[in-house]
């Protein structure tokens, strides 16, 4: 990986993504997402990963950001959520009921133009229902073109996609303009997590964000969730869907589909005084 250290690291990098999508190099993992009422899997969030046969693994948080300054991001997502979506359609075609993939979406893509035609065919070719999938999308971006960011969210809704608003509570402008973004559900940053119910601040903030989410009709995720008072807590508190750890670390295909079959509910249950 010292090479990955050079001056040219975006040319080698940017280089090696388009190499990369040619021969196969990335590849999904899909992170569970289950229901905090009874502990069923209910959703997975698709990531990515890349195992360059000239750079090693490398993190999503070196090269994203040089496919988001170089413009591959875009055949990069399309590769992204055209294989999610397979992996969807294969997986209920099997009996597994899982409900929703979410996929992220970089706001570079809220500049591109087609990033609806990107959904429409994705959705057109591998037959799956709209219903089925989810894009998260982040508000850092988003606030350089609200108007703009808004409408294209209304049509993927219009289409029958959910639209999830991660990190939230990061950013500066959130609370500003959540009554205006057209969303389903609010992902809640593990920043506000870790410290619950221990830390005083963090639990009040948390419940702040819960009772916000319920009066504004989203369903709320939270993530990075790895303890099990973390989740005993947020069970109480009506928090929908939990991520993280405790649930189980991003898997391949066939380990989500092993998982899926032999922890049902009961296995992930947290019982509650």
């Amino acid at each position: 990986m010292e090479e990955l250290h050079c001056d040219n690291l975006e040319r080698k990098i940017g280089s090696g993504i388009r190499t990369a999508l040619e021969n196969n190099e990335f590849q999904l993992f899909y992170q569970p997402k289950v229901k905090s009422e009874n502990g069923e899997i209910a959703g997975v969030e698709a990531l990515i990963r890349w195992q360059s046969s000239e750079f090693g693994n490398v993190s999503p948080s070196l090269f994203i950001p040089i496919v988001e300054k170089n413009g591959l991001i875009i055949e990069l997502t399309e590769w992204v959520m055209m294989t999610a979506c397979r992996q969807m359609k294969s997986w209920r075609e099997e009996g597994v009921r899982i409900e929703k993939v979410a996929v992220n979406i970089s706001a570079v893509l809220f500049h591109y133009h087609d990033l609806i035609g990107m959904v429409e065919r994705v959705l057109k070719e591998t037959k799956l229902s709209p219903s089925m999938l989810e894009l998260e999308i982040t508000e850092t971006g988003l606030m350089e073109n609200i108007e703009n960011a808004i409408l294209t969210l209304e049509n993927l809704q219009k289409m029958g996609v959910s639209i999830a608003l991660d990190d939230f509570g990061t950013g500066i402008s959130s609370l500003t303009y959540l009554k205006e973004l057209p969303l389903n559900t609010s992902k809640i940053d593990k920043s506000f997590i870790d410290g619950i119910p221990i830390n005083e601040k963090d639990t009040a903030i948390m419940e702040t964000i819960l009772k916000l989410a319920e009066n504004l009709d989203l369903t709320v995720v939270a993530e990075g969730v790895e303890e099990a008072e973390q989740v005993e807590f947020l069970k109480r508190k009506t928090c929908h869907y939990i991520q993280g750890y405790f649930f189980g670390r991003p898997l391949p295909p066939d380990e989500v589909k092993q998982l899926y079959g032999e922890k049902q509910a009961s296995d992930f249950i947290i019982v509650t005084n």
